[in-house]
């Protein structure tokens, strides 16, 4: 997959809300980082961006991805954390029950993807809205 290092990706996204408790990352966000076995999240400190990347297990913040990941349409790689998932909604001014969608940018310099949380898109029983 050819990532443009330059643009957002809405392939590249992340998935989440203040009722699952989890972030839910999409299968073309593994892909891009070279099905690595673990992946590791950052935040940086005012909680406006987000980071994935390959990372070994011993690495803080460490998730496994299911040895099955693209074998089946139903696994996928979810980060359960109601805390941090909490955090991340209540810095950026979001709400708590609704559900969002944040399109990522692929650095292959690094090998990370990177999510800006000012470009949330909302998503409500189907219809994605812009967050302004």
């Amino acid at each position: 997959m050819t990532h443009d290092k330059s643009e957002t990706d809405r392939t590249l996204g992340i998935f989440f809300s203040g009722d699952s408790e989890c972030i839910t990352v999409g299968k073309n966000v593994i892909r891009a980082l070279d099905q690595p076995s673990y992946i590791g999240f950052r935040v940086n400190k005012t909680r406006d961006s987000l980071i994935i990347f390959a990372c070994d297990s011993k690495d803080q913040m460490s998730y496994k991805v299911p040895t099955r990941l693209f074998e089946e349409k139903r696994h996928t790689v979810r980060m359960y954390s109601k805390a941090f998932v909490e955090e991340l909604i209540e810095k950026n001014n979001l709400d708590i029950n609704t559900n969002y969608m944040v399109p990522g940018r692929y650095l292959p310099e690094i090998n990370m993807v990177v999510f800006d949380l000012k470009d949330v898109i909302k998503h409500n029983k189907g219809v994605k809205e812009e967050i302004e």
